[in-house]
């Protein structure tokens, strides 16, 4: 995908490159309008390539847009470059994803803690919109400076009910923290988004993956039928009642798991 960096994309100056993914690049811009920062994300012409995704992309991303809280990256805008490159704007944050901080090794058991508690209450807000994410994980949760957990990147997002969109071939998502039926691609709700989180407060804790492979399909695999290794064991310091949300979140099951983030 080319590099939009030095360019003025609508009012928007492209500044420098700070994420990359499987679903495009994310860029650090100047507002020329209102003279502030923003996140702007450029997917593939080829990601979104039918009228109807495309469609249902903007009905996704205005729905997301209707989000404000506090544990939640702000949708500003979407538009589309003259060459079909689709681009969500989004509030700017100076911090760490969580993805940072666990290679950093900078986060404390309390920390980590008040992080679950505050991507719960930003989930809960996204579920009453009748929003999945579809794509919980750490590089995909933002810690500000001022220490406050925000939910980022709703570009895989799909309105519950909705049909998902795909890349090459696979559910999209991340397989090591996909609920047992995305990654089969089965119908998903709102207890999908906890598997992911529970994955996601798993490996916060314990310092591991809960499920791991050599390749995408191993650790489908083991999404689908391994257990993870008993949290109080690999950190006996995770307080009992911690252990057993994350325990409930990452049941196969989707009746049996933790119905919902509140």
């Amino acid at each position: 995908m080319v590099s939009f960096v030095g360019q003025t994309v609508s009012h928007y100056k492209i500044l420098e490159q700070i994420g990359r993914g499987g679903m495009g690049l994310v860029y650090k811009a100047e507002d020329l309008t209102l003279g502030r920062n923003v996140a702007v994300k450029f997917f593939p012409s080829d990601v979104i390539p039918s009228p109807t995704s495309r469609e249902r992309f903007v009905r996704e991303a205005q729905a997301a847009s209707s989000l404000d809280h506090a544990n939640i990256c702000t949708i500003h805008e979407i538009g589309e470059t003259p060459d079909g490159h689709i681009f969500i704007v989004m509030g700017y944050y100076e911090g760490e994803t969580l993805k940072q901080k666990i290679e950093n090794g900078t986060l404390t058991l309390d920390e980590t803690l008040l992080i679950g508690i505050q991507v719960c209450s930003g989930l809960a807000k996204v579920h009453e919109k009748g929003i999945i994410h579809r794509d919980i994980k750490p590089a995909n949760v933002i810690v500000t400076n001022d220490g406050d957990a925000r939910i980022l990147d709703f570009g895989v997002a799909s309105l519950a009910g909705g049909s998902s969109l795909t890349v090459t071939g696979y559910a999209v998502g991340t397989v090591a923290y996909m609920a047992p039926e995305q990654a089969q691609g089965s119908p998903m709700d709102a207890r999908s988004d906890l598997f992911s989180l529970g994955a996601m407060m798993y490996e916060l804790l314990a310092g591991r993956r809960p499920f791991e492979g050599k390749t995408r399909e191993a650790i489908a695999r083991a999404v689908e039928s391994a257990e993870p290794a008993p949290l109080e064991t690999t950190n006996p310091l995770v307080p009992e009642r911690a252990v057993q949300l994350v325990r409930r979140m990452l049941v196969k099951d989707p009746a049996k798991r933790c119905p919902s983030a509140h």
